[in-house]
């Protein structure tokens, strides 16, 4: 048969035959390809290694995932606690035997009448503002009250032995609402902490004292407690010792035979160790070292804060160098030191009780 014939029949020895076999050829082998991947994919769907080996990877892909969502929100949450936390303590008009509604008067007052001192009716303080408290004692019912009636964040200063067993037992009954034990026969008193008795001052009932302090529901971020002392330099001074009574004094004259050396730091190192911006509340109640720190304050106050707006609201000053029993009196300093205040902007207000030094003087509003 001749080439012409068999390119047209498509027989093996034309060009279209051979062409003809080579697909039949790559068909075969194509299809048997296919067929060794079905085969090899049934394999893979029960061969339990090959199955675990498909777990292990999703395993690791997943754990990859998780890891990553876990840095990220430890790093967001880690942000969230750095932020300083909000105390937002509910606010009360009266506070018990810690309030009194005055008579004819623009003031009220707030704590024990031993401890407390006016306060205006129209003074208007920022939301929780920033009150500092130097001087305790075993009265701190005007600080309670200040807490509750405001909502104030306070800071308590008092390095003497006595005032740290008072505050601690009252920030003890702040946290856990537990009212310290009674002494029998002694109702100014209570068993403290320390195991030891201790008075209210004044002879204020104890148990109606802590019972009034459990009943405000106040918070433990209202208040921390600092065991320094308020002077016009950084350091140490020896406080001298009262041979009754908890108050210590650095003036002479006071009747002991023991002194009690403390901590002393000034206005601003306070501010800057507590990192405080401004400060809307100050109460100082020292023991006649008042005259030493008040052109401290004054200095300070100019020098921070140009704009009066972040000066104390309201100054609460226990002058006990205008009594004329007290060791530390000083009629022309104490007077000096009150015309310093008011010189710069501060409008006197009010003095609590006969026989009593305790100065209510509010920053002029023109001067704000």
């Amino acid at each position: 048969m001749d080439s012409a014939n068999r390119l047209e029949q498509g027989l093996p020895g034309s060009d279209i035959g051979n062409l003809t076999q080579r697909l039949t050829s790559f068909n075969k082998f194509t299809k048997k390809s296919q067929d060794a991947k079905k085969v090899q994919r049934r394999t893979e769907s029960w061969n339990p290694h090959s199955r675990r080996t498909s777990s292990v990877k999703t395993f690791l892909v997943l754990m990859c995932g998780f890891a990553v969502w876990y840095f990220s929100a430890s790093k967001q949450l880690s942000k969230q606690l750095s932020k300083p936390s909000t105390c937002n303590p509910q606010k009360e008009v009266k506070l018990k035997t810690f309030y009194k509604d005055m008579r004819n008067r623009s003031c009220r007052q707030l704590g024990t009448d031993y401890g407390g001192f006016y306060v205006p009716y129209d003074l208007k303080l920022p939301e929780n503002p920033i009150m500092l408290s130097f001087g305790c004692g075993e009265d701190i019912s005007f600080d309670i009250a200040m807490a509750k009636l405001y909502g104030a964040v306070v800071h308590l200063f008092d390095p003497t032995p006595k005032a740290i067993v008072h505050v601690k037992s009252v920030l003890n009954l702040v946290e856990k609402r537990i009212i310290p034990n009674e002494i029998k026969g002694k109702p100014d008193q209570y068993l403290a902490y320390d195991g030891q008795e201790h008075e209210i001052s004044a002879q204020y009932n104890a148990h109606e004292f802590f019972q009034i302090i459990r009943d405000a529901k106040l918070l433990t971020c209202q208040f921390t407690f600092h065991e320094w002392a308020l002077a016009n330099s950084d350091g140490e001074m020896s406080f001298l010792a009262p041979e009754s009574g908890v108050s210590h004094s650095l003036k002479a004259g006071v009747k002991t035979s023991t002194s009690l050396t403390v901590p002393t730091k000034r206005f601003e190192t306070i501010l800057n160790k507590l990192k405080l911006h401004h400060v809307d509340v100050l109460k100082i109640d020292i023991e006649g070292s008042e005259l030493d720190v008040i052109p401290d304050l004054i200095e300070t106050f100019a020098r921070l804060w140009k704009n009066k707006q972040y000066w104390p609201k309201i100054l609460f000053f226990d002058m006990d160098s205008l009594l004329t029993h007290h060791p530390a009196y000083d009629e022309a300093g104490g007077k000096h030191a009150l015309a310093l205040l008011e010189k710069v902007g501060y409008e006197r207000m009010s003095v609590v009780g006969p026989g009593k030094s305790d100065y209510t003087l509010v920053l002029k509003p023109s001067n704000m």
